[in-house]
């Protein structure tokens, strides 16, 4: 019996010894519970919050990455307004890319839009402060079509780069200019005259971008326009003039009727512009002879030669412009009188087609349209290749003027670091009290 007390006393003598020990636990149980539960009420509100305002506020940096932004311009040395980014232009290319219509408008996106400089001048610096960099926020106060404020965002930056890059940072040409005019009409020269149209059309766009960009290639896409610029070429200069030989060789025609009127009608309005040019002709020759007339004796000087022989010569006078504008109008007129005799030749082509004995003009129709379909399908796949080329090349444009940070949410993302400290904290209370339960239940036992 006295050994059963013994044992007794002993045993809670030791658990009061555990508690007491420097490794023991002086927050009771229940305690610790709060704690542990209050702590994981206040991450779980973080992280609620957190994820709250990135949906209703998000913020970037934009950097302007070329030369003439320390100036304050555009690549294109114009004066850069970065308050463009509120603007129609911009906000209706969100609104439309991204299937906004209906949902929200210009006026209602322009204000939830804020645009100030990333940096401040120095107050002791005297000179005009200039603004490389830019930080450009959203708030969203709610959901526009399902969008986050950081979706809006960066909807918005894109629309801005690509704005940015079409006005300022390269030259005002574009693919759009490259309209597919083929269906104006089916007759087989008016279809060659609108492809060699389009052909000269691509290959002006081509050589101005290799001057621009130093003939940009996209080795993914294995194109480059240098290389649009020589297919073009010979398209034109090789299957466009085949098909031209084989039409006016054989005075094909789908519709001569249609073709002769056409070419009738233009071989008078070349006609109209000859008869002009060779009247502006006419008078500069009769301004030239009255003048001659009326002048000769006020302007002719005695002069000597490097031979020291003596002549009269004529000063410089409003006769040499006259003579110098005569010459070029006539070049003019050459020209169009080339043009006449083509269109008359052209005209009679229509009226005799299908004229020559033992031609069979179903089966030369026939194969002018296959080369006609020929030539078309590779104009168009030219043209798509180029449209492809243009917006890598755009594209490199844009990373290579403009850069954006990444997306910033303000307060937590400064405090997420701390979020982090607590979680850790949170999971060691936990694990200590995990712990200590264990040794006493095994004591206990």
């Amino acid at each position: 019996m006295a050994s059963t007390e013994k044992s007794g006393t002993e045993t809670v003598k030791a658990k009061a010894a555990h508690k007491a020990a420097p490794g023991g636990s002086f927050v009771p149980k229940r305690n610790r519970i709060i704690i542990v539960c209050l702590l994981i009420a206040a991450v779980a509100a973080l992280v609620v919050g957190h994820f709250a305002v990135r949906r209703y506020e998000a913020y970037v940096t934009m950097s302007l990455n070329y030369d003439q932004a320390s100036d304050g311009l555009t690549p294109i040395s114009t004066r850069l307004n970065m308050f463009e980014i509120r603007t129609a232009p911009v906000l209706e290319r969100v609104i439309s890319d991204h299937g906004l219509e209906g949902k929200t408008s210009v006026g209602e996106l322009s204000e939830r839009v804020s645009v100030q400089a990333a940096s401040k001048p120095d107050s002791t610096d005297g000179d005009v402060f200039i603004s490389t960099a830019y930080r450009i926020g959203f708030k969203g106060y709610g959901r526009i079509g399902g969008n986050t404020a950081g979706q809006m965002l960066d909807y918005l930056c894109d629309a801005y780069k690509n704005y940015f890059i079409s006005e300022y940072a390269v030259n005002k040409i574009g693919t759009g200019g490259l309209h597919d005019v083929l269906e104006f009409s089916d007759e087989y020269f008016m279809r060659y005259e609108l492809l060699l149209l389009k052909l000269n059309q691509i290959n002006r766009y081509a050589e101005v971008r290799v001057k621009e960009s130093g003939d940009f290639a996209d080795t993914d896409l294995g194109l480059s326009f240098s290389g649009i610029r020589e297919r073009a070429k010979d398209l034109r200069d090789y299957d466009l003039y085949n098909l031209l030989s084989f039409i006016e060789s054989n005075g094909v025609s789908l519709r001569p009727g249609e073709l002769s009127g056409m070419m009738t009608y233009r071989y008078r309005l070349q006609k109209a512009e000859y008869d002009r040019i060779m009247a502006h002709y006419r008078i500069d020759n009769e301004g030239i002879s009255i003048y001659e007339k009326a002048m000769t004796a006020i302007y002719m000087i005695p002069t000597i030669d490097e031979q020291s022989r003596y002549y009269m010569s004529m000063t410089r006078s409003a006769m040499n412009d006259l003579g110098e504008d005569a010459d070029v109008q006539l070049s003019h007129a050459m020209d169009m009188l080339g043009e006449m005799q083509y269109t008359r030749y052209i005209i009679n082509i229509a009226q005799n087609a299908g004229s020559n004995p033992g031609s069979d003009s179903t089966a030369l129709k026939r194969r002018a349209g296959e080369l006609l379909d020929n030539l078309v399908q590779k104009t168009d796949k030219l043209s798509s290749d180029l449209e492809m080329i243009d917006k890598a090349y755009l594209s490199s444009l844009a990373d290579r003027y403009l850069s954006f940070s990444k997306p910033e949410y303000p307060l937590f993302d400064k405090i997420t670091p701390v979020i982090a400290v607590i979680l850790v904290a949170a999971a060691g209370i936990v694990f200590i009290a995990s712990r200590e339960k264990k040794d006493e239940g095994g004591r206990e036992s």
